[in-house]
């Protein structure tokens, strides 16, 4: 290959990536239109909402023009058939997209469907490909059911503790911020939060959905109206009771646990214990009146292969 073509699609490829980190590391897509290397047009958004707008632009990026999507095309995130014809019709000469590790690609018979068009369809090495997305799909299509990160906060006998233990730590706040704004829904139980999330944006800056849940309930009737409409992710902010809950019956993918150190009135009872052994943590953080662990149920890490400095801007 011409350096200067290998040169140009490795730029825009890592413009791609970048661009699809920067609206999210659970759902962030993006798409990039090169012409004679120019570039046309640069975009991203949620996987929510990439569909409808990439085949809109894709029929005004005008023939002979290169697209470069920030992840492999895949049935999970739109109709492929829809993308593939339209990309035709409007006379794209290649798709490009980074390359994804084996134990993450799709079946043969997704590859079927999407290579039947005539149209070039070229993967390529990418040291800063995002793993994070990759993951949240493979949730998507493992569990059929969004990606679910849970946040909880307890004290030093598991028991629910107070948010607000954590108020004065603005590090401890922003990063519950950012997680809801990098997320496609987000869930609360009441009295949770000592400050308000239901007006959170994402970093496309559209309004983020906004539910309350008050029981397993709720959760799975959230989980199941969220997976109807092909949303990817979200965050539910419970109590430890309710986290527990939710644990159990399998709907935690990751979980946020806010530890208050706090003192508090040890009484003579059993420790509650939220996370067990089938759990990992994959990093932590200490603040002035507690740490916060993030976790992954190990059985999960151990298929995807999951790497915590994925999503290590979080952290």
């Amino acid at each position: 290959m011409n350096n200067n073509i290998f040169a140009l699609r490795s730029r825009c490829l890592s413009l791609v990536i970048d661009k699809a980190a920067s609206i999210s590391h659970y759902c962030g897509a993006a798409w990039l239109f090169c012409l004679k290397g120019k570039i046309l047009k640069l975009q991203g958004s949620t996987q929510l909402e990439s569909e409808a707008l990439l085949l809109s632009q894709i029929k005004a990026s005008g023939a002979g023009a290169d697209l470069y999507l920030s992840l492999p095309p895949n049935a999970l995130i739109m109709d492929s058939n829809a993308l593939f014809k339209s990309a035709t019709d409007a006379g794209i000469v290649n798709i490009l997209h980074p390359r994804i590790p084996t134990h993450f690609r799709f079946s043969n018979r997704q590859k079927m469907n999407f290579f039947s068009h005539n149209i070039n369809v070229i993967a390529i090495n990418n040291a800063l490909m995002d793993l994070g997305t990759v993951i949240t799909m493979q949730t998507n299509k493992q569990k059929k059911r969004p990606w679910i990160s849970c946040i909880t906060c307890a004290d030093l006998l598991g028991r629910t503790a107070d948010f607000s233990t954590f108020d004065e730590d603005i590090e401890a706040v922003n990063y519950i911020k950012r997680l809801v704004g990098n997320m496609e829904f987000v869930a609360e139980e009441p009295t949770c939060l000592s400050f308000n999330v239901s007006n959170t944006k994402n970093n496309s800056n559209k309004a983020i959905q906004h539910y309350t849940v008050k029981s397993l309930q709720d959760v799975k009737q959230l989980i199941t109206h969220a997976s109807e409409r092909k949303v990817t992710c979200g965050v539910v902010i419970v109590h430890t009771d309710l986290a527990k809950e939710m644990i159990v019956h399998g709907l935690v993918d990751e979980m946020i646990y806010y530890l208050s150190l706090q003192q508090t009135e040890l009484e003579n009872t059993q420790p509650i214990s939220l996370l067990n052994n089938a759990w990992k943590i994959s990093s932590s953080y200490h603040f002035s009146n507690g740490i916060r662990f993030n976790a992954r149920p190990e059985s999960d890490m151990i298929k995807q292969q999951f790497d915590s400095e994925h999503r290590l801007y979080l952290n």
